[in-house]
């Protein structure tokens, strides 16, 4: 199965291509358990009460990250707070490269596509087809060689790309909508990792290049060149996706995280 780059569902978004609108920690899962209890014996119900305690330690660990697995929230809207207190700018449009660099042309290489018009951002002369190659090249790549078994680009090997050219490049997991929307009116576009579809457990690169709070829409550019826009819940409901505790299990162990941005 390959994780990445499924196609875009774009049914209920509008292409906005031809009219642009007007207006590090670590975050594997683990288990923090004192063995401490067990090294006490010296009054046999003492050590019982904390075998005892020991496992119920264990069981509430486990549940807590087999909790994290089911969790409710993901796939679903957040309650945005207003843009007044924070001075955010309502409408942020920021011109992000379309026909200029060339389309996705294979199955694995969103990240490397997205990458090459989120630099052209930056002034930085690099094509999909250049990016797309030195993708297979960076050391957090899941495979060496694209193409047939190339298993997309997962968030750190992108990072790792990225900074290859722009050495200030951060990445942020399981964040937040109102970060997102505050990174855009800083000026700076994002890359999102969403599920492009209701049905699909692959997951899929988009740049977002701003939003308008007045009509809660969301304005951001495919792989494909093309620009969109979609609402605040749709956008969220890509982004904050789920997949299954077993898949968003799988998709954690590699680095990939609901409401992921690199920017």
């Amino acid at each position: 199965m390959n994780p990445l780059c499924a196609g875009l569902d774009t049914s209920g978004m509008v292409d906005m291509s031809a009219r642009p609108p007007s207006q590090d920690s670590d975050r594997s899962p683990h288990f923090r358990l004192s063995l401490e209890a067990l090294e006490r014996r010296e009054n046999p119900s003492s050590w019982y009460q904390d075998v005892g305690d020991f496992f119920s330690s264990v069981y509430n660990d486990v549940t807590h990250e087999v909790g994290s697995w089911f969790d409710s929230s993901r796939g679903k809207p957040e309650t945005i707070p207003p843009a007044a207190p924070t001075g955010r700018p309502t409408f942020v449009y920021l011109p992000i490269a379309g026909k200029t660099i060339s389309p996705q042309d294979d199955g694995w290489s969103c990240g490397a596509n997205v990458a090459a018009r989120f630099l052209n951002f930056y002034g930085v002369n690099i094509s999909y087809e250049t990016a797309r190659w030195q993708a297979t090249k960076v050391e957090n790549a899941p495979f060496m060689n694209p193409g047939e078994w190339g298993q997309g680009t997962n968030p750190d090997a992108l990072l790792d790309l990225l900074r290859k050219y722009k050495p200030d490049v951060r990445l942020e997991e399981e964040t937040t909508f109102a970060r997102l929307l505050e990174i855009l009116a800083s000026g700076k576009p994002v890359i999102a990792l969403v599920k492009p579809s209701p049905k699909s457990d692959i997951m899929h690169y988009i740049v977002v290049q701003g939003y308008n709070e007045q009509t809660h829409e969301m304005y951001f550019t495919d792989t494909n060149g093309e620009s969109y826009t979609t609402t605040y819940a749709d956008f969220q409901r890509m982004w904050n996706w789920n997949v299954g505790w077993f898949l968003n299990c799988v998709y954690d162990s590699v680095g990939m995280d609901p409401r992921t941005i690199v920017y």
